[in-house]
């Protein structure tokens, strides 16, 4: 009975501060559509400020979740697991590698799936880069979002549910959660197969830096594929031939395995 009691507060917590981080960036957007010039579509008011209401609202969550750390005595780094003492660089710079080169081979798959199971995708990708704040959307895409989302999944969430799950089972709920943040199904599988890795090595390492630092490395490889996409030069020439984007998965995926291995080699120097 304990241990059912156990599990459910943990939960409960978790879901607590998933529900600040998802429902503080939609409250602000809602208040936003509602002072918006009068003859401008929600669909023009999120492609014109989507970027800014969504890193200004997890930001503000991070910070009502900071302000409830403060009033409750608890250090929010701590909660967070969060630290930049006694960090493992070459470790870490090894993860942020990994992650572009498995960016790669996900960029690849993807490409060679039919254009019918990727126009929804494709749209929520572009709807990124489209609006007028381009730097806002590389600042959130390639810094902002993983280290706010890692503080709070791999940080906040998974900590609460260690305090009543198995270290596998809190993981996997973790990696659900943060999957279920990204709407779209392709999008959704993938990002709960890399939440499960990143939760990985937040419980291996016990600081959420490496997990950062790995979907820094995730995320990054976005902006040159974008840029390139839209060159039509560039797009004939490095992504038009199927072998060429196999190619490229291949090396990007043993890029990561090779890094990868060279982590786990901890007597060994990583390059």
């Amino acid at each position: 009975m304990s241990q059912a009691k156990d599990m459910r507060k943990a939960l409960f917590g978790a879901l607590r501060i998933y529900l600040v981080y998802i429902l503080t960036p939609g409250f602000l957007m809602m208040v936003g559509m509602m002072l918006r010039r009068t003859d401008m579509t929600s669909e023009q008011f999120f492609a014109e400020s989507g970027n800014f209401y969504t890193v200004v609202g997890f930001t503000l969550a991070l910070l009502l979740i900071r302000r409830r750390c403060r009033k409750k005595g608890l250090s929010f780094t701590e909660e967070a697991s969060l630290s930049v003492r006694n960090v493992n660089w070459k470790k870490g710079l090894g993860l942020l590698g990994a992650g572009i080169g498995l960016s790669l081979f996900v960029s690849s798959v993807l490409t060679l799936l039919p254009d019918s199971w990727m126009a929804g995708y494709t749209d929520s990708s572009e709807s990124i880069f489209k609006g007028p704040d381009q730097i806002l959307a590389v600042l959130g895409v390639t810094f902002a979002a993983p280290v706010m989302e890692e503080m709070i999944f791999r940080g906040f969430i998974l900590n609460r549910l260690l305090k009543g799950f198995s270290d596998a089972a809190a993981v996997v709920i973790t990696a659900v959660l943060f999957s279920l943040l990204h709407v779209n199904p392709i999008w959704i599988l993938y990002s709960f197969l890399l939440g499960i890795l990143l939760g990985h090595f937040a419980m291996q390492e016990e600081n959420t830096l490496y997990p950062i630092l790995l979907h820094v490395g995730f995320n990054v490889l976005s902006i040159p594929l974008n840029i390139m996409n839209h060159i039509e030069s560039a797009r004939e020439v490095l992504f038009q031939s199927p072998l060429l984007i196999v190619l490229y998965g291949m090396i990007g995926l043993c890029a990561a395995v090779l890094l990868l291995r060279k982590y786990y080699k901890k007597e060994e120097p990583l390059w």
